[in-house]
């Protein structure tokens, strides 16, 4: 019987190497431990990249918050700064950061935020230290800058343990977030006029326009393309419609003036203003050539205020001063150093709040009313309506040109059955003529709808003409310092020589001015 010998065949010795080099067993544990790696580095990648993004998106929310919030008190107001840095601080009442390390809520503190009077045109190219400012009249956008914030990463810490990491940079990471906004405002329903600000004057270049309430100014027109200066007007391109003079001016003289502006603007140029003093002029009642002559007067979009008193008579088609004593008209008064020729201790174009004295009692708002009350309300008496407040409604011992206005348009310009007759017709209208004076109605005007009590409210664009000059009547995409406005106080003077008088009652804001000036706010990086 043949048995079976099952025994362990010996490889001999020499074949040993080939048989080492032929070998496949564990293979698969070398390419696992390469691929792991690399796969926990992907998921690295994913996961912790991920928890980075969303840091720094979460971050950036938060600055652009904090800006928006503060951009939307910069209204070039002498509190503007202190309210915007409040605001900015106060925007996030809660906005966490999932993934950041050492706390999770944003805190914006003082150190982060600094205030813009400018920005570079190229949104790329850095913000110089000119123009950070700290002048509220000139702050006009707000940089949040939130402390940069670290990220604990999940998987990259495996990653420098298996590649060798001896500082741990790779187990965490960093996001900044850096924004700017600013608060632009939108004036709609606004004649197509400009002023370079008077308070440029006597090399005050980048002034701001922050003049006391009631302060005359005397604006004399952009001469061509010239340079303009401090105490200068002009004309905007319409920012609608054609751009001819006929429709510029027939913008200046509207009541109901169409298009929006923002917060740069197009100069028109200066040989359009010629006709600007018979546009402005239809708000007195005055309708004269150019552009206003013939039926213009019976055209409601150019009706005038309720009270036209202006010191002037017409003849023929002119207009004429009242002359002879005692006047039989007179228009608003002027300042002492005006008849003087000597109203430039005070700046070209700013006159002094009153005549001397400018003291805010009724002796001294007598003695500068006295000629002006005289001739349009005699026998009347000036004190008793002083201290009752009907001249004075804001306390403040004070009667500005304005609030005369107004007086007299509640109380004392003629309206309705003036004669009795129990008709309301032209025999009620007293005519404005060297012998009978005025009573300041107006007595041209034949449209259907009444006078505008704010006719002679001028809302202007504001620009600091030295800052961003030399500037003139061809210029364009002109920054606007601020909106405001003003009172008119005369008809204004045609010629070669087109000068305009205006009281000024504030820069526009929205709260008061809601209806033309609407702020938009918006980030700008």
């Amino acid at each position: 019987m043949r048995g079976c010998l099952i025994g362990h065949v010996m490889t001999p010795i020499h074949k040993l190497p080939s048989r080492l080099w032929q070998a496949r067993d564990g293979a698969v544990a070398i390419y696992v431990s390469f691929v792991s790696v690399i796969m926990i580095g992907f998921g690295a990648l994913v996961v912790d990249a991920g928890r980075a993004y969303t840091l720094q998106t979460e971050l950036q929310n938060a600055a652009d918050a904090a800006a928006l919030a503060g951009a939307a008190e910069l209204d070039r107001t002498a509190t503007s700064i202190t309210r915007a840095q409040t605001a900015a601080k106060t925007a996030l009442i809660k906005n966490l950061q999932t993934f950041a390390s050492g706390g999770q809520d944003v805190v914006i503190e003082d150190t982060h935020i600094r205030f813009l009077a400018s920005l570079p045109t190229d949104d790329d190219a850095p913000i110089p230290s000119s123009s950070v400012t700290a002048d509220p009249l000139l702050a006009r956008y707000i940089q949040v800058t939130p402390s940069v914030r670290e990220v604990n990463y999940l998987l990259a810490p495996v990653v420098a343990m298996l590649t060798g990491d001896p500082d741990g940079s790779l187990s965490k990471g960093q996001a900044s977030a850096t924004a700017v906004a600013g608060l632009e405002c939108v004036v709609c329903n606004f004649p197509p006029l400009m002023i370079c600000n008077p308070a440029e004057a006597n090399g005050n270049t980048g002034a701001p326009f922050n003049p006391v309430p009631g302060q005359l100014v005397e604006l004399k027109q952009g001469g061509g393309t010239g340079s303009w200066t401090a105490g200068n007007f002009g004309l905007l391109d319409p920012s609608e419609g054609s751009q001819g003079t006929s429709n510029l001016v027939q913008a200046l003289a509207s009541s109901n003036p169409t298009g929006c502006y923002s917060t740069r603007v197009d100069m028109r140029t200066g040989s359009a203003t010629n006709p600007v003093s018979t546009a402005i002029n239809t708000r007195f009642d005055m309708y004269e050539t150019p552009g206003f002559g013939g039926n213009a007067k019976n055209n409601s979009d150019y009706r005038p205020a309720p009270n036209v008193i202006k010191g002037k008579y017409q003849s023929g088609s002119s207009y004429v001063n009242y002359s002879g004593s005692p006047l039989k008209g007179r228009a608003m008064p002027k300042h002492d150093c005006y008849a003087a020729s000597n109203c430039a201790s005070y700046g070209p174009s700013f006159h002094p709040r009153f005549a001397p004295p400018a003291a805010a009692n009724v002796t001294a708002q007598t003695s500068f009313w006295t000629d002006y009350w005289a001739t349009n309300h005699p026998g009347d008496s000036f004190s008793m309506h002083y201290f009752n407040g009907d001249l004075d409604p804001n306390g403040d011992g004070i009667v500005t040109r304005k609030e005369m206005y107004d007086w007299e348009v509640a109380t004392a310009i003629p309206t309705g059955d003036t004669d009795g007759d129990g008709d309301v017709d032209s025999d009620d209208e007293t005519a404005a003529s060297s012998a009978t004076g005025e009573n300041g109605r107006p007595i041209n005007y034949g449209g259907s709808e009444a006078p505008d009590p704010n006719r002679r409210m001028l809302y202007v664009a504001v620009i600091n003409c030295e800052e961003h000059g030399p500037l003139n009547g061809n210029s364009e995409d002109v920054p606007v310092l601020v909106y405001a406005k003003m009172f008119l106080t005369h008809a204004a003077e045609g010629g070669s020589d087109q000068t305009l008088y205006a009281e000024v009652i504030s820069v526009l804001e929205v709260e008061v001015d809601g209806s033309v000036l609407h702020d938009i706010v918006q980030l700008y990086r």
